[in-house]
């Protein structure tokens, strides 16, 4: 996997823990991080029940016409602002943590049976059966194995859960065959989208241009956008403006490259380029990209208080 992947996606999930070793299951307590839920099975087909229960699919996220000439986003935001709206979403589960000796069934025939598009698959293992672990591991029937002592196992939830839970997303991003080039773009994006995470401590996005501009949401619930333009993009935004009309401020503003309207949703794009004074947002540059970075809801029909966050789910667990 490029360390500078990726996915068109992410939210907090579930961290999936299937052993029949009580002592163990509540050793691991207290290594589990808070941005996961955390699921704990002793039978395998309490396991599955769960992955085909809550293994949603994002393809109603996206408009069918992936790249639509009249559409400068490609994200369903009617569907998007439903899955926002669902607790649930923060089951769906990325990894699958399986002990390899569970007392019915052994776990890498439960990794088998997983397949490679649910959860990443991690076996705990015991160093004797590092080489069967590894056979089936070069088959692609597991994605990553582990020694189940107390210091292999700190390492894995520690330090490896991240990247894991990440791997689970871009490999869902996979399957969005008309968006993928998003996951492999430029170094200059990987750096402009997690600085964006980062600095606004985004907890899950979701992309929705063919530039990769996001739609974000904080810790604390706030919307956030990364509106990204490239130079094809922006002269396609003065010649459309030019062509409709708008006046000279507003073609200075967009030939010198000082601002980009905002046209992220249905509400802005029905706005005529002539009136495109309103929308207009201050741009930054970075390298060959510009961008810019709005914060709010107010150009979306949406009732932000039916927001969930994972905070918000969380709370009402306890």
């Amino acid at each position: 996997m490029r360390t500078n992947a990726m996915p068109l996606f992410y939210h907090p999930s579930s961290i999936l823990i299937l052993d029949d070793d009580t002592v163990f299951l509540q050793a691991s307590r207290n290594l589990h991080k808070n941005q996961y839920r955390y699921e704990e099975f002793v039978s395998d087909a309490e396991l599955m029940e769960f992955i085909s229960q809550y293994n949603f699919s994002m393809e109603k996220l996206y408009c069918d016409k992936l790249i639509d000439e009249d559409l400068p986003y490609t994200i369903n935001y009617r569907s998007l602002y439903a899955y926002l709206c669902n607790k649930d979403r923060f089951m769906l589960p990325s990894v699958a943590i399986i002990d390899k000796n569970l007392e019915n069934k052994s776990g890498i025939d439960v990794c088998k049976s997983m397949g490679h598009l649910g959860p990443v698959r991690v076996l705990l293992t015991g160093y004797a059966d590092f080489r069967e672990a590894n056979a089936v591991h070069n088959k692609g029937e597991l994605d990553l194995y582990f020694e189940k002592n107390i210091d292999e196992v700190e390492k894995l939830f520690l330090g490896e859960l991240p990247k894991l839970s990440r791997k689970f997303f871009i490999n869902k991003s996979s399957l969005y065959k008309g968006l993928t080039d998003i996951v492999s773009l430029s170094e200059d994006y990987y750096v402009l989208s997690n600085d964006f995470i980062i600095k606004n401590k985004i907890e899950e996005y979701y992309t929705i241009d063919t530039c990769g501009s996001l739609f974000g949401i904080s810790s604390h619930g706030e919307i956030y956008w990364l509106i990204i333009s490239n130079d094809e993009r922006m002269q396609f935004y003065f010649d459309l403006a030019a062509g409709y009309g708008a006046s000279a401020g507003i073609l200075k503003e967009l030939q010198e490259k000082k601002q980009i309207p905002f046209l992220m949703t249905d509400k802005t794009n029905e706005i005529s380029p002539k009136d495109w004074g309103e929308i207009l947002t201050p741009v930054k540059k970075h390298s060959s990209l510009y961008y810019s970075v709005f914060v709010g809801s107010e150009y979306l029909d949406w009732d932000s208080s039916k927001i969930v966050t994972f905070a918000d789910s969380e709370s009402n667990l306890r």
